[in-house]
């Protein structure tokens, strides 16, 4: 190291690797700032498996029944985190409340009931 110095010997593939690694660090700095943890988790999850399945399709890799099982549970995970249930016909007030024009007059005469009732009726 002391004679060629640290870098001798990279080639072109080597320094794509550094760069592509570099910019898949800043990728993941970006996810977590503008989504959460759990997301990026479920984003390295998927990753794992399209890898695999690309290696089944490139490389011959043949997947144990114990890798199977668990990309089912990552892939029914997934599914369960970003499941919504359908809205129930019981709503909150805050849901009928359109702007806050219409709170005010609630609060100066104070008959909060009243108006919830209303609100809930229409």
């Amino acid at each position: 190291m002391e004679t060629n110095g640290f870098f001798f010997g990279y080639t072109n593939i080597v320094w794509f690797v550094i760069v592509l690694q570099a910019v898949g660090g800043l990728l993941v700095a970006v996810v977590v700032k503008y989504t959460d943890n759990i997301l990026k988790g479920f984003a390295t999850s998927a990753s794992i498996i399209t890898s695999s399945l690309l290696a089944v399709a490139l490389f011959g890799f043949e997947p144990s029944l114990l890798f199977l099982i668990s990309v089912s549970m990552v892939i029914y995970s997934m599914y369960l985190y970003s499941y919504q249930p359908p809205i129930s016909t019981a709503q909150t007030v805050d849901s009928h409340i359109e702007s806050e024009e219409e709170i005010e007059p609630m609060l100066d005469d104070g008959d909060e009931e009243k108006f919830i009732e209303n609100k809930i009726n229409k």
